[in-house]
């Protein structure tokens, strides 16, 4: 776990809350350190260092209705705060000209976090915007998740943004995914404008304004695909909650704050603890392109679905692939790979390996070649011909494979002159 990275502002906040919290625990141990005659000034700095600390915290971009609301909660929450601070030392001594206002600051800060709950209702709530800037968004190799990665110079687009959080991007500049499968790498080419929404982007430097085609172009392509965004806020006293998404989550309980964005999660605990722990969110990506060649790329951890061109794909990039173009779709599985047709079927797996073609089927283990054709079989315990025909059947099916992922149509004379001189041998 390591300290959360903070703006300027937050970060001053999370300072004057260390302070807080340091001088509470000093006026705790002001009896060994001898301090008792400086308790009613150490309480006052622990009071205004809260206080300046939550003003820090108030969103001033939110217009009059929203930096009241922002106002009122910050205000109220450390009225509540101070008053359990006040309650609590009652019984360590503290001095009654504190004590006195613990019941007036709760009730305080009871109706101030519902005033603040009641204007929250009409402040307007977040919603996705698209940028008119152009950015540039990271470099050439991008890591969208462990087995997804976009193969470009770099990403050029339009931010689109969740309040102030960056969520995606509309790219205006052609652009590659890499994508890790069991059967190898697989490269889509993608046409834009796309959509990108990830919590790997990252804003590098802006270029410039986008021209109004560039604009209505990205903003056409984002219109159609904004309905399906999935966000939600929800407010009540004491507790908020808002998502959008599987890329933002923020849970608030009292004082108590717990927010998952781009591969961590945050918790926060006013006035004194904000701390991250990285690396235990998943990955996600989304990748849509809207043109004649339509690209839908999803990633959840280290699945990848995809479809595109005719094409259709489902991978863990560890132990799961499956690969459709038409009648055609290759699988590799922990059962072993398989290749089927609309005319025969191959199959290749530690124990043995199968092949089903018109009029034929063969089954081979290391010592034993099973031939069917109609209702008659043929049992053939040879570990020579056994061997030949799995090792045969194998470089086929790897081969085949191998043609499919380079857009090539699986040939079945390539399997019939693969395993020729065995069927002529076991078939006189």
């Amino acid at each position: 776990m390591r300290k959360a990275r903070l703006n300027f502002v937050d970060e001053l906040a999370y300072v004057l809350s260390t302070f807080s919290l340091v001088l509470i625990i000093i006026w705790l141990l002001r009896s060994p350190l001898q301090i008792s005659q400086y308790s009613r000034y150490i309480v006052y700095a622990v009071v205004f260092l809260m206080f300046f600390s939550k003003l820090l915290q108030i969103k001033v971009g939110a217009g009059v209705t929203g930096l009241v609301s922002s106002f009122a909660s910050a205000v109220g929450s450390l009225a509540l705060e101070v008053s359990i601070m006040f309650f609590v030392g009652s019984y360590l001594g503290l001095e009654q000209e504190f004590t006195r206002y613990t019941l007036p600051l709760f009730l305080t800060g009871v109706i101030l976090l519902i005033l603040s709950w009641k204007l929250g209702f009409i402040v307007p709530l977040r919603k996705t915007t698209l940028r008119k800037e152009i950015y540039s968004f990271e470099s050439k190799g991008m890591q969208l998740g462990e087995n997804l990665k976009v193969k470009a110079e770099e990403i050029i687009g339009l931010p689109i943004e969740f309040g102030n959080i960056l969520v995606g991007c509309v790219a205006i500049k052609d652009l590659d995914l890499d994508i890790n499968t069991t059967i190898g790498k697989i490269l889509i080419p993608i046409k834009t404008p796309t959509i990108i929404f990830s919590s790997s982007l990252r804003k590098k430097n802006k270029i410039r304004d986008a021209s109004t085609e560039e604009y209505e172009s990205a903003k056409s392509l984002y219109m159609s695909k904004k309905d399906e965004e999935k966000k939600s806020i929800i407010k009540l006293p004491f507790i908020e909650v808002e998502e959008y998404g599987d890329f933002y989550e923020s849970v608030r309980f009292g004082p108590i704050r717990v927010s998952e964005e781009g591969g961590e999660s945050k918790i926060s605990i006013t006035p004194f603890i904000n701390i991250v722990e990285s690396g235990k969110d998943k990955k996600k990506a989304l990748v849509l392109s809207n043109n004649k060649k339509k690209v839908i790329v999803k990633l959840n951890g280290k699945k990848v679905k995809a479809s595109w061109d005719g094409w259709k794909l489902v991978t863990d990039g560890e132990s799961y692939t499956f690969l459709r173009k038409g009648s055609v779709y290759a699988k590799d599985s922990i059962d072993g790979l398989m290749l089927k047709t609309m005319n025969y079927t191959l199959k290749v797996s530690e124990s043995s390996v199968s092949v089903d073609i018109p009029g034929i089927k063969l089954v081979a283990t290391p010592k034993l070649l099973v031939l069917s054709s109609g209702s008659r079989s043929q049992r053939i315990e040879d570990q020579e011909i056994s061997r030949r025909f799995i090792e045969s059947v194998a470089r086929i099916i790897r081969n085949q494979v191998s043609d499919l992922l380079n857009g090539i149509e699986p040939d079945i004379a390539d399997v019939y002159a693969g395993i020729d001189s065995i069927l002529k041998k076991v078939g006189g």
